[in-house]
């Protein structure tokens, strides 16, 4: 008998199943793209070991969680099929992600871009090399995304319930493409003509948190109710992360966030916790802040954004919208009526995903 067998909504058994399955899948790939080229094969591998650096599963324990919390007893292959299928959506995300951010390094290692950086560093000049690698990763995003769809269409939910679910997968992929272009044009307009929380919705809240939860639901047979309840607590608990993702990426530690602490402000994000300095913040200190974005930040020019933040105020400001989006999503929970034991789990959901600042 499997962990997930043993205790359905534990996360670090289910973290276990479905590292198991995707690691099943991966040496499936391998073996399928050698018979191609030894090349192919290497990309394959290289995904293979980029999600093995890290990461904390989140999505697959949510559609598995909320599988069993709406009755949908133990068909273990098949919810760990969409499960997965979520998971391997999320890892695309990242690379794409990465690309977009120009970074190289994920859970502290090399990501796939950065992997291939070293695979033709030695017979490719920088610009050559780095426009391959970034191809290479840009396509085996393309390989993951593919792939999510068909675990989902393979399983042996019934046909409805399949279609259900690659209809959710679909909504996922647009809301994200539309929260990461929001994202990303938003480096070219004032803080006040962005709409942080949006993207934070769009970019974080519906692909990571809300999905997982409807589609797990929805395979069990939920009703309208639920589901409709299942959304608000998704979108608020989103939010919530991606803000508290905001605030540890600024002010966590490295080796922890496995991200350069100064990617945000490199690229110029115009985060909540941003805007929140730019409001709060003296014209001497936004002046500060205006010569620092957007350029190649140095350590002292992070140090000093880190005081602006704390001294003005947006840094305990953030840590407050957090705590009112994880409110929301508490009240949520408690309206859905969980047995027990999946109310605590939803609970101590909304702790792990939002206790993440410095």
């Amino acid at each position: 008998m499997s962990l997930l067998q043993q205790t359905p909504h534990d996360f670090r058994a289910v973290r276990v199943s479905v590292d198991n399955y995707i690691i099943e899948f991966y040496a499936t790939e391998i073996a399928r793209a050698e018979a191609v080229s030894p090349d192919y094969a290497r990309l394959w591998q290289v995904l293979g070991d980029t999600y093995l650096a890290g990461g904390k599963r989140l999505r697959p324990y949510m559609v598995v969680l909320a599988f069993h919390a709406c009755g949908g007893g133990r068909v273990e292959g098949d919810v760990l099929a969409a499960a997965a299928a979520l998971e391997l959506l999320h890892c695309s995300m990242l690379i794409h992600d990465d690309i977009i951010d120009r970074d190289t390094v994920r859970h502290g290692k090399p990501n796939v871009a950065g992997q291939y950086r070293g695979v033709y560093a030695a017979h490719l000049e920088p610009a050559k090399r780095d426009h391959l690698a970034d191809s290479a990763a840009l396509l085996g995003g393309d390989l993951l995304i593919m792939s999510a769809h068909r675990l989902i269409a393979e399983s042996n939910f019934s046909a409805e319930k399949r279609l259900v679910a690659l209809r959710l997968m679909n909504d996922a992929i647009f809301n994200v493409v539309g929260g990461e272009l929001l994202d990303a044009e938003s480096t070219t307009k004032t803080m006040s003509e962005v709409d942080s929380l949006a993207i934070a919705r769009y970019k974080t809240a519906h692909y990571s948190f809300v999905t997982p939860f409807i589609m797990g639901a929805s395979l069990a047979g939920a009703d309208r109710d639920t589901l409709a309840i299942l959304t608000q607590y998704g979108d608020a608990l989103g939010v919530a992360f991606q803000l508290a993702d905001d605030l540890l990426g600024l002010f966590g530690d490295e080796e922890e966030t496995g991200k350069p602490a100064t990617s945000d402000l490199r690229e110029g994000r115009r985060t909540f916790i941003m805007q929140k300095s730019y409001e709060l913040a003296s014209p001497a200190a936004c002046a500060e802040l205006d010569a620092i974005v957007g350029t190649e930040v140095t350590l002292e020019q992070l140090g000093r954004v880190r005081t602006i933040m704390r001294e003005c105020g947006a840094y305990d400001a953030t840590v407050a919208e957090i705590a009112a989006y994880a409110a929301k999503a508490e009240a949520a929970v408690k309206r859905a009526r969980f047995a027990p034991e999946f109310e605590a789990e939803c609970l101590t959901l909304i702790g792990r995903a939002t206790e993440r600042r410095a």
